[in-house]
């Protein structure tokens, strides 16, 4: 899936974005993370409708590549809870 396809023509996520954005919320390591913050319930911030974490401000180590969903996806950055998804670190 081209992560930068992520609505349909309605404005709304399109059933295969719904199905891969649940994918990446199962698979997701970042509460194993030393940046991501105890209480902060948002995880997989590498999918583009996620963003960063309104919460998390200092980047302690970053575990991004060693997650399934960084591997399966061929992702390239880290740091997606305070750097902002994929798509928006890659411009």
């Amino acid at each position: 899936m081209d992560f930068a396809q992520t609505v349909d023509e309605t404005g709304g996520l399109s059933e295969e974005v719904s199905e891969s954005r649940e994918k990446t919320l199962d698979l997701c390591t970042c509460p194993g993370c030393p940046t991501h913050l105890d209480g902060d319930w948002l995880v997989g911030y590498c999918f583009p409708t996620i963003g960063s974490s309104e919460s998390i401000s200092n980047e302690a180590g970053c575990i991004c590549g060693n997650c399934p969903v960084y591997l399966e996806n061929d992702l390239e950055h880290g740091y997606y809870c305070t750097r902002g998804s994929e798509l928006e670190q890659s411009g």
